[in-house]
């Protein structure tokens, strides 16, 4: 799906994204995305930055019905912060998509 959904954030973006500083990838390799979090077009920003499949780490919240559906079509780890038990379950599964070589944005 995020060859079809990625074009889609221009909803969200209504402007050009740049990449500035490009990092250099290890082929074939996962890649943990740690970015700072401030507004609601970080994490479409992020995404079509990065240009490739990713799965996002995301705190439980209240969430607009269209912002949810794209998150999920995406692939969106989903956590309640609150919840000890919880927050080591997906870090166990966070692990399982890198081993996997999926790589994972995260807003820490």
């Amino acid at each position: 799906m995020f060859p079809v959904i990625l074009p889609l954030s221009g909803l969200k973006i209504r402007y050009e994204v740049k990449v500035v500083n490009a990092c250099e990838l290890i082929p074939n390799k996962p890649v943990i995305y740690a970015c700072n979090h401030s507004q609601f077009s970080d994490i479409p920003l992020a995404t079509r930055a990065i240009g490739r499949k990713n799965y996002t780490l995301l705190g439980k919240q209240k969430l607009y019905l269209i912002d949810r559906i794209f998150f999920n079509l995406l692939g969106t780890i989903w956590v309640d912060r609150k919840n000890k038990k919880e927050t080591a379950e997906v870090k166990n599964k966070i692990l399982r998509y890198l081993n996997r070589g999926q790589s994972v944005l995260w807003f820490p």
